[in-house]
């Protein structure tokens, strides 16, 4: 009979093996890579060509990671830095540079993308 925490359990696992292997990635060869690929992810979001990132595409790419209205709209508000409503590339990238590269665990963009993966998590 499965153990009562299989499910639960190999989600942590898999954010493990995840918070591993960005770790990995992020220390050694493609860390000059990380703001091209936040460019690319900019880009991605900004799906009107407008040179920023609108609360209602922002909200779609939370509710695709599953992360809560309130949670998306909360991060929503910290990546907006000028309080203008809508999220520029410069935001973006601070915030996208912040998460993959600061080791501060208060950052603000600690839950760029959702809470899981802000979750401090245990090394074994």
């Amino acid at each position: 009979m499965p153990h009562a925490n299989t499910r639960e359990h190999l989600d942590e696992i898999r954010e493990i093996e995840f918070v591993h292997n960005m770790r990995e990635m992020i220390n050694g060869e493609y860390r000059h890579e990380i703001d091209q690929f936040g460019w690319t992810f900019f880009k991605a979001i900004e799906i009107d060509n407008s040179g920023f990132i609108s609360q209602a595409s922002y909200r779609i790419l939370q509710e695709a990671w599953h992360v809560g209205r309130d949670e998306a709209e909360g991060m929503f508000k910290v990546l907006d830095s000028d309080k203008d409503g809508k999220i520029s590339s410069d935001e973006f990238l601070t915030a996208w540079n912040e998460f993959f590269l600061s080791e501060d665990p208060h950052s603000p963009y600690r839950m760029f993308f959702g809470p899981v993966i802000s979750r401090p998590t245990e090394a074994r």
